[in-house]
């Protein structure tokens, strides 16, 4: 009889401490816990023969639960549920053998349904429908096997039809059309194992066509059309695999060439020259790979040149100079990778000499020199490194009126 009792009381002593397991090792059998840093119970589950079996929770730090599964022999079985912080229900569904089968539904934290999908074998698989956070249709269309299959319809939140698609084997194949919200045609393309494929077209809301692309294996190829709403060419591009190349132009409203370049490997390469709306030339620039080098000139209406700059690697290099528009010089300077380097002389529309200025790495350094405009010195002043070392001012006359050092 003592035996018994002993047998009794060890028996009893191990279950307690089975059940109160809190150690990062489960036990074969019994209650197991894990906790949150702070002490409250971060998640829970019950053990059988070493394996997963009845219910398993987890807890958000405040107490309320994240998340309830059942188990039997170590696999999810029956009803589980996912929770938001604040306890309302985020997800549900159903597990049989650990797979997922039959309904499952997530909701928005206002309760709201956010989307319905059926389960057969862990896979999606039969119509689901996806919801806005307000309850309005959003997406609804059908998956065989995990992947989209068949018609796919998208909503705005208004209960429009914003596009709708078609799908085989998880891939859009086939027509896709999207529509502005007041019902309008937005945009009509046609795509092949997912990726877009001939002819894509852009409306406007007014039915008036928007642009007029080319693709092929999912890529830009060919010609690239955009037309104002009034019909007119805004610009044309080519492409060559997805990369911009050839020759590209770009219009005024009026029709007349307001651009025109050339691309090479998604790059601009060559002359490019752009115009006013009366066709008269006002820029023209060269590019090697994407970066303007050599000769850059610009225009006046009546044809003179406005400057003609030196560009290397994107940056003013060489002789730039500065017209008016009868052709005179006014202004010039030397550029050495981007910085002033050099002299920089100005001068009056008469063609004599205004001012004179030595640059070294884009600062004053040396003698600086400006002159009346009938050539006798006004000012004479010397930098060095940027900063002013002496200044002197003279009359009329050339007579010192104001000297500092």
């Amino acid at each position: 009889m003592f035996k018994k009792i002993i047998f009794s009381f060890l028996f009893i002593f191990v279950g307690i401490i089975s059940i109160s397991s809190c150690g990062k090792t489960p036990p074969a059998n019994g209650l197991h816990q894990e906790f949150y840093e702070s002490g409250s119970l971060a998640k829970e589950t019950n053990y059988k023969s070493g394996r997963k079996h009845g219910l398993s929770s987890e807890y958000y730090s405040n107490g309320k639960v994240k998340s309830e599964s059942n188990y039997v022999s170590g696999k999810r079985e029956g009803l589980y549920r996912e929770y938001y912080e604040d306890g309302q229900l985020q997800r549900e569904g159903r597990y049989r053998n650990d797979e997922l089968v039959g309904p499952d539904r997530s909701y928005y934290a206002n309760g709201q349904v956010k989307a319905e999908y059926i389960y057969e074998d862990n896979q999606i698989h039969g119509p689901f429908k996806e919801h806005y956070e307000n309850g309005q249709l959003r997406q609804t269309g059908d998956y065989i096997r995990g992947q989209k299959q068949g018609l796919v319809m998208r909503y705005f939140q208004s209960g429009k039809v914003q596009s709708t698609a078609n799908f085989k084997s998880g891939l859009e194949d086939g027509d896709r059309r999207e529509y502005y919200e007041a019902g309008q045609i937005k945009r009509v393309e046609n795509l092949l194992q997912g990726q877009v494929e001939g002819m894509s077209r852009q409306y406007y809301p007014s039915g008036k066509l928007m642009t007029l692309e080319g693709f092929r294996n999912g890529k830009r190829q060919g010609i690239f059309k955009k037309y104002s709403e009034q019909g007119t060419l805004v610009f044309l591009w080519n492409y060559q695999g997805g990369k911009l190349a050839g020759e590209g132009r770009e219009y005024h409203d009026n029709g007349e060439w307001k651009r025109i370049y050339h691309h090479h490997n998604d790059l601009l390469h060559g002359l490019v020259k752009e115009f006013d709306d009366n066709g008269r030339l006002q820029k023209q620039e060269h590019y090697i790979k994407g970066k303007k080098g050599g000769k850059v000139k610009t225009f006046y209406a009546n044809g003179q040149m406005d400057t003609l700059e030196s560009y290397r690697y994107n940056q003013l290099h060489g002789l730039s100079q500065g017209f008016a528009p009868n052709g005179i010089l006014v202004r010039e300077a030397n550029f050495l990778d981007g910085l002033l380097d050099g002299p920089v002389r100005e001068y009056y529309k008469t063609g004599q000499l205004k001012k004179e200025t030595f640059y070294k790495s884009d600062k004053r350094d040396g003698p600086e020199k400006e002159y009346y405009p009938n050539g006798t010195l006004q000012f004479e002043r010397l930098y060095e490194n940027g900063q002013l070392i002496t200044s002197q001012q003279y009359s009329f006359n050339n007579q010192v009126a104001i000297s500092t050092h």
